[in-house]
């Protein structure tokens, strides 16, 4: 489901340790968020020219969603905020993926559908990935009325638009 509600699926280097900021929640709470900036390795899915982009996830540095670390590898499901180009992650750690230094997939959630991924090469998981979205109409019938038609993989793969 994260795959047809993303914006985008990007392989990603995080390139610093992440600053703080006030943000607000959708029913306008303020609280906190840690952006970072991530250099673009590839573009799995969705569109990006930009080398280096702002991913905001909810949070300090040390509370709310877990953290990357500056220099870790990432594949990240990501929706974009159109008026600033900042994005964000689609469901918090059930998000990210860790690219390990051996090229394999951590999951950074920790439940099974998630870490079945665990230790399946990076480029196993594109493939994964692919695989999926080529039966989008079929995901998108298991899932009806949950998803958001406005997200670009929706409209892509889902109405062939």
């Amino acid at each position: 489901m994260q795959l047809l509600w993303s914006d985008a699926v990007l392989r990603v280097k995080v390139e610093d340790s992440g600053t703080e900021r006030e943000a607000f929640s959708g029913s306008g709470i303020p609280i906190r968020a840690t952006d970072f900036q991530v250099k673009i390795l590839e573009v799995w899915q969705g569109e990006e020219d930009r080398d280096t982009v702002t991913l905001s996830i909810r949070g300090g540095l040390d509370s709310g969603v877990t953290k990357p670390l500056e220099n870790d590898e990432l594949v990240l499901f990501l929706k974009i905020e159109a008026e600033t180009g900042i994005y964000y992650l689609i469901d918090e750690e059930y998000s990210m993926f860790a690219v390990n230094p051996d090229g394999t997939m951590y999951a950074f959630a920790d439940m099974d559908e998630f870490t079945a991924y665990d230790g399946m090469e990076a480029d196993d998981f594109r493939a994964e990935i692919q695989s999926k979205l080529e039966n989008a109409p079929e995901l998108a019938e298991e899932v009806s009325g949950t998803l958001n038609p406005e997200r670009r993989m929706y409209q892509e793969y889902v109405l062939g638009e």
